[in-house]
This record gives C-alpha cells, structure tokens and sequence, in this order.
C-alpha cells in the first residue's frame, strides 16, 4: 500500500470519526481536532506528488548493474564460472527488487 492510500484510508477514518464524535457525549473540541485532522489530510492529498530524483549514486549504481548483467549473460556459456557468479546474481537482483519497490512508491528512476 503507498503512503497516499494509507492516507486516504486516514482521511476517511477520520471522516467518518468526526460524524461519531459530533454527537452530544463527545467534547467538541474532539470533533474540532478531527476536522482539523481530516483538512491537512486533505490538502497533501491535494498536492501533486513530486518523484524523487535520482542521485548520481543511484545512476551510477544502475549503470554498474547494467554491466554486471551484461558480464554474467557474456559468461554463462563458460565451462568455469567464477565464483563470484552466484554474488553477483544476488547483487543485480537485490539491485532489481529496490528499483521494483521504489517504483511502487513513485520514486526514483524508470530504467534498470
């Protein structure tokens, strides 16, 4: 679940509170804080969301997996591997799953 649609799930948490808490058993100033609450919810929802750039780290690292890759498709016809053949696998898909995960969030960069 992205953090929108957990606020989402918030804001309507709290909009349905605030029809509990406006009866008379409930301090107003509960139902007060709710609507307060359910706003600000409401207006960062309301801004655009701005993905997060890339740093040169983050290219860089692309760029190396990018060759890893190239490196161990180049060599898996190879009669000796080397062992560092499995590290690396675990390297690229480890490299592979953050981007997957930081795509899911809108972050980061579209290539691999």
């Amino acid at each position: 679940m992205s953090h929108r649609e957990v606020m989402q799930q918030a804001l309507e948490a709290l909009e349905e509170a605030t029809s509990y808490t406006s009866c008379p058993t409930w301090s107003p100033s509960m139902t007060e804080e709710c609507k307060a609450a359910a706003s600000a919810l409401r207006a960062a929802l309301a801004e655009p969301v701005e993905p997060v750039q890339w740093t040169d780290a983050d290219a860089d690292a692309a760029r190396l997996a990018l060759e890893l890759e190239a490196l161990l498709l180049d060599t898996k016809d190879l009669a000796v591997v080397s062992r560092w053949w499995d590290s690396g696998h675990d390297a690229l898909e480890l490299h592979r799953q953050r981007l997957r995960s930081e795509r899911a969030h809108g972050i980061g960069g579209s290539d691999e």
